[in-house]
């Protein structure tokens, strides 16, 4: 679902939406955010946050998810240029 020129609408990927009837209030959405991010020593670790808009008593909460085994070790810094050592925050 999305608001398409104040409506909300469903549609398809060739762009034809079409406005649900009838239209849901504005209190009655709930707009759910995600962000995905994966490691980059190890591409199968993975993380997921998701935070909601308009939840009554859900804001400045969110869920974060973490899929796959910690390899246990960092590479090295963005900016290292002639180390080797992992990268530890201090």
């Amino acid at each position: 679902m999305h608001l398409k020129d104040g409506k909300y609408c469903t549609g398809s990927r060739k762009g034809i939406w079409h406005p649900l009837s009838p239209q849901p209030q504005l209190t009655d959405v709930v707009k759910a955010h995600r962000h995905y991010a994966t490691l980059k020593a190890d591409e199968s670790y993975r993380k997921r946050v998701t935070w909601f808009c308009n939840l009554p008593g859900g804001e400045k909460k969110v869920v974060v998810e973490y899929q796959g085994m910690h390899p246990g070790t960092s590479v090295p810094h963005g900016n290292a240029k002639h180390i080797n050592r992992p990268f530890v925050r201090n």
